[in-house]
């Protein structure tokens, strides 16, 4: 929850937008605004704080003891879906790559696109007004605040059509769910994106190619923050390489030597996002991705580990 500075305005939504505080304190990035790769980047106040207290299996699970839906404590709001299966422990549990991921992709996409009538996510937009509000009062994006000019990370009719266009004309692999049908994508139709998996091949693989000379900052932001999290999925290596680790040739391999680079690097395009787009849109499960790097090197790639749940539970269903 925040009050603008003004006082007459007071948002209760759930808002984390804390990523510099992962920087170092010496960190030209913890500014109001900063350039890079000639984008500037808008954020509420100077970032003072220290370094924040890691999270831990330990401190989770003493969190999760009192927290309920209504009254969540340093972001849980209660045990974890697999506190009941037999074997369960503490030390392997984790993140919901998949929820994060989807939270993360439909918060970016009604940013990017804005009001559509599609009888569907698009359909609601309304926050264009309250955006320009919070960016005058805040003192971030000082051009919106004129509302003759368009909003940097808006992508207009011209360049919403080409995008759109562009997903039509991927060649779609088999028993791949094509996200695009009579001319219209995921960009004009939020239907042709309903499920989850969707959102993630949407958010992993299509965003940060299709929005190449449109909308820069937010662009720049995808393309640092989804490069880091596909070199934590892990890399395939040759066959003689998997031969001399001792993997199954054709698995994927994480280099733990990587891992604190990765670390820096997930935080920094946290941040580039934070910073190209209004405060109050991120999802505040977009914080889960501060801790993938940890939890990478506990119990390795977190997309193949999700996966083996996946399949445990639709195994348990098929034979109750």
């Amino acid at each position: 929850m925040y009050t603008t500075a003004a006082g007459n305005e007071r948002r209760s939504k759930c808002l984390y937008n804390g990523y510099r505080r992962f920087l170092p304190t010496t960190s030209l990035w913890r500014q109001r605004s900063f350039r890079w790769n000639g984008q500037v980047y808008w954020f509420p106040n100077v970032e003072q704080r220290e370094w924040p207290k890691e999270r831990t299996v330990q401190s989770a699970a003493e969190c999760v003891v009192y927290a309920r839906p209504k009254q969540p404590i340093c972001g849980h709001k209660g045990l974890p879906f697999r506190w009941k299966w037999r074997g369960f422990r503490w030390l392997l549990s984790c993140c919901d790559l998949m929820h994060d991921i989807k939270c993360v992709c439909v918060a970016t996409l009604k940013t990017i696109v804005g009001y559509v009538h599609d009888g569907g996510m698009y359909d609601s937009w309304k926050k264009d007004p309250r955006h320009r509000f919070e960016c005058a009062v805040l003192g971030t994006f000082p051009e919106v605040t004129d509302t003759d000019n368009p909003l940097p990370w808006r992508l207009t009719r011209d360049e919403l059509s080409i995008v759109n266009e562009r997903v039509c004309n991927m060649w779609w692999p088999h028993h791949t769910h094509r996200l695009a049908k009579n001319g219209e994508s995921f960009f004009i139709k939020s239907k042709r994106c309903w499920k989850s998996r969707d959102k993630m091949t949407i958010f992993m693989v299509i965003l940060p190619t299709v929005l190449s000379g449109f909308v820069p900052a937010v662009h720049q932001a995808l393309l640092q923050l989804v490069y880091t999290l596909r070199r934590l999925e892990g890399q395939v290596v040759s066959w003689a390489d998997a031969t001399r680790l001792g993997v199954l040739p054709g698995s994927r391999v994480i280099d733990k030597d990587a891992l604190p680079d990765l670390k820096e690097a997930l935080v920094r395009g946290l941040v580039l996002l934070e910073g190209s787009l209004p405060v109050s849109t991120i999802n505040p499960a977009l914080h889960h991705l501060v801790h993938y790097a940890c939890q990478t090197s506990r119990l390795g790639s977190l997309r193949y580990l999700c996966a083996i749940i996946i399949n445990y539970l639709i195994s348990s269903i098929i034979f109750l």
